[in-house]
């Protein structure tokens, strides 16, 4: 049984082809990466996969169908989307640098304020143990009168 075709080819490339060219408003508009998309994307395995999904995923917004099998991807979508997912990156190692330091530091104020606890403690240790010997010094002078 033969199928109707509702669209001619050129109604069909109109509707389903991505410019070559589109205003910087366009492309932020259609290729923008939403926080839910991106934790979906950030499962994903490996830079390159990474990538790919996410430009899978902004193809079904615009221009609403997925990427075909040999299709070739027009650069600045592949520039627009790699700078957002770069940028997710970079903050996520940012996140964890400053983290690490925070421990870190922590860290050396709980080592620097033992040290200064330990000294305390043995200053005073010192003091109560010349105290004590002059003390037993004075015991035993009174014992021997």
């Amino acid at each position: 049984m033969k199928t109707r075709e509702l669209l001619t080819v050129e109604q069909r490339e109109y509707f389903y082809e991505v410019p070559e060219h589109m205003d910087e408003r366009e492309i932020l508009r259609y290729y923008t990466i939403s926080d839910e998309e991106l934790q979906i994307i950030n499962k994903q395995r490996g830079a390159a996969n990474r990538l790919g999904f996410a430009i899978q995923i902004t193809y079904l917004r615009f221009p609403g169908r997925p990427l075909s099998a040999n299709e070739k991807v027009p650069d600045f979508i592949v520039h627009t989307i790699a700078k957002q997912l770069r940028h997710a990156t970079l903050m996520a190692f940012l996140i964890h640098i400053y983290a690490f330091l925070t421990d870190q530091g922590i860290e050396m104020l709980e080592k620097l304020m033992g040290r200064m606890f330990n000294r305390g403690e043995k200053k005073l240790k010192d003091h109560f143990q010349k105290d004590g010997k002059a003390i037993n010094e004075k015991v035993r002078l009174y014992a021997k009168v």
